[in-house]
């Protein structure tokens, strides 16, 4: 990947430092580096090559291979036999996460920090686009969320950078804290506190203390904003930092949307404060949830001094992300693909956007949510029975184990009819290309790991 173009290049020895690596074998700490690879084939000129320990094979063994296709150097916590250019650390990533904290440092940038359980990308994108109208903003891109993509997003940051915003992953304690102190972020957004990550942190209470490690890196004088409507998160703040809340339900949140309410492209509602009040903003997003995505890119807008015209022009330009909620017309039909992720929480919510959407029949079309804890079978269920407020007139259960058969008995017990259409890619696009019919809304969502959206390309 190459570094920002009006970067200029970095001086070699200012990375070896950055890193706290060891030189080997005549290495010219004067050359200056223009971008980097961790794939040993693709190393452009002018690049050095970083050696990570992926789940199939170790980057450190491709050292000579990435020398041999013009690194300057490997950045490598394997010492090589041969007389190869080199500089040596202990771990390799975490010498990445020394060189995003170096260009943090270099870059002083106004960095936005997004975690949460639920609605981390749309957050993210709601608040790019408005912070957009006034920075040249640095975002999180695709699922670069963890120990490796923060810091390799950081990487992207140049002098014509004016903002960042950074989503954050997480499944165990610690990981939060490491990433926002890497990223030092100036606002830290929590979105929510839901069942995601059960199977390893055992209790919500324990996930939203994770979530609150967002503190741990954030500038002194930083600003965190929570939903006032998650009673956790209002109940275990710490109160280290300022804080601003945002809610809908909620009347002593600071920042309140009143008059929510549904639109053919969207949803309309009036943004109050004790400072000022924004009627009629729309966003081209459907589903309550996706308010509160807005009323934090509102917030952040006003921290930055932006005006009401220019805060309401960047909600405008936001447009969903690949798998998230991604909406479009299939021979007739209306396709709502939300194959990213899901929890009994987002699962719920993608229901109600059907159910606002919708003008024909409502299908929903589900897959087994990981992660969620020893409560599994019964969210499944619970998931299933939620289908009839949330107004689905058929179930369709991809998968075949337990998780699928409670989701099956709890929609039953609802009165939805529903179908099994098994665990073959193959059978269930068959099955939904010859049932479905024109003016049908069909909503595929599922966890990551059952790539749901295969059902959709097969369409």
């Amino acid at each position: 990947m190459r570094f920002s173009d009006k970067t200029g290049g970095i001086p070699l020895y200012e990375l070896i430092n950055a890193i706290g690596g060891v030189p080997a074998h005549g290495l010219d700490l004067n050359r200056t580096v223009y971008g980097y690879s961790t794939d040993s084939r693709r190393i452009g000129e002018n690049e050095i090559f970083i050696g990570i320990h992926g789940e199939k094979a170790n980057g450190c063994d491709y050292v000579g291979d990435a020398v041999k296709n013009g690194a300057i150097c490997a950045i490598t916590d394997k010492p090589t036999s041969d007389e190869l250019p080199t500089v040596l650390v202990k771990d390799t990533a975490s010498a990445i996460a020394e060189i995003g904290r170096y260009f943090r440092r270099r870059y002083d940038v106004m960095t936005v920090a997004v975690t949460g359980s639920v609605g981390k990308t749309t957050t993210k994108e709601y608040t790019s686009c408005v912070l957009s109208r006034k920075f040249t903003v640095c975002k999180t891109d695709g699922n670069m969320n963890n120990e490796l993509g923060v810091p390799m997003t950081l990487m992207k940051l140049g002098p014509e950078h004016g903002a960042a915003v950074i989503e954050m992953g997480m499944s165990q304690r610690g990981e939060i804290s490491k990433l926002v102190n890497i990223s030092m972020p100036n606002i830290a957004i929590i979105t929510n506190v839901g069942s995601s990550h059960l199977e390893f942190l055992h209790t919500r209470e324990n996930i939203c203390k994770a979530k609150y490690e967002i503190l741990d890196g954030i500038t002194p004088d930083g600003t965190l904003l929570i939903n006032g409507d998650d009673e956790l998160l209002v109940r275990n703040n710490p109160n280290k930092t300022r804080t601003v809340t945002v809610g809908i339900s909620s009347p002593d949140v600071d920042v309140r949307a009143v008059n929510v309410r549904e639109c053919e492209n969207g949803m309309i509602f009036d943004a109050v404060s004790s400072e000022y009040v924004i009627s009629d903003m729309h966003i081209p997003s459907p589903g309550r949830h996706t308010v509160y995505a807005a009323l934090f890119a509102i917030v952040c807008g006003k921290l930055v001094g932006l005006s009401d015209c220019e805060i309401r022009a960047g909600l405008a330009d936001y447009r969903p992300v690949a798998l998230h909620q991604s909406i479009s017309q299939i021979d007739g039909c209306t396709i709502i693909s939300d194959c990213y992720n899901a929890s009994p929480e987002s699962m719920r919510a993608s229901m109600n956007v059907m159910r606002q959407i919708a003008r024909g029949r409502r299908i929903a079309v589900l897959g087994k949510m990981l992660e969620i804890g020893a409560d599994t079978l019964k969210l499944h269920r619970d998931t299933g029975a939620y289908t009839k407020p949330a107004l689905v007139d058929e179930l369709w259960i991809f998968g075949d184990g337990d998780e699928e058969n409670e989701l099956e008995k709890g929609a039953k017990s609802a009165g939805v009819t529903t179908v099994r259409l098994g665990s073959d890619v193959d059978h269930a696009v068959k099955y939904i290309k010859e049932n479905k019919k024109t003016g049908d809304t069909l909503l595929f969502k599922a966890s990551r790991l059952v790539k749901l959206e295969r059902l959709t390309d097969g369409l």
